[in-house]
């Protein structure tokens, strides 16, 4: 039980970003501000920070889900298995899939991608544009 709330708390933690109620901006006019020939470099530290946030928290979540889901083969394995290793398979596994996502959606090769289509003048993906409220940086 103790190892469940732990990981449950630690997909949490990572995950909490995506249950934030903050509204993102509506992408006709966000979009519109981001069509630019050449990319600018606050812009491209924005996009990379969203990035590296992305590749973390995805990383956290698989980490974390994947933790959970041995732990649970580990007490079928012993033949301690009794409702809650089923609760611990669907909860690691739900992390593990969301953070393998998360980790594939904000990979470097999509950062590159974007930036290209970004310099080319393509609008900005939908995702990106509803993560960027958590590109800002931390107020000191």
């Amino acid at each position: 039980m103790k190892l469940t709330l732990v990981a449950l708390m630690l997909w949490l933690a990572a995950s909490s970003t995506c249950f934030a109620q903050q509204t993102a901006p509506s992408p006709a006019n966000s979009v519109g501000a981001y069509q630019a020939g050449s990319v600018s470099d606050s812009t491209r530290q924005v996009l990379h920070r969203l990035f590296k946030r992305g590749r973390l928290y995805g990383t956290i979540g698989a980490v974390a889900g994947g933790m959970v889901v041995a732990g649970a083969t580990s007490y079928v394995a012993r033949g301690e298995g009794n409702w809650q290793t089923g609760i611990d398979y669907v909860l690691g596994t739900s992390a593990l899939a969301s953070g393998l996502t998360i980790r594939v959606l904000f990979s470097r090769r999509n950062e590159r991608k974007l930036l290209e289509d970004l310099a080319q003048g393509k609008p900005l993906p939908d995702y990106v544009v509803q993560w960027l409220p958590f590109a800002q940086k931390r107020k000191k």
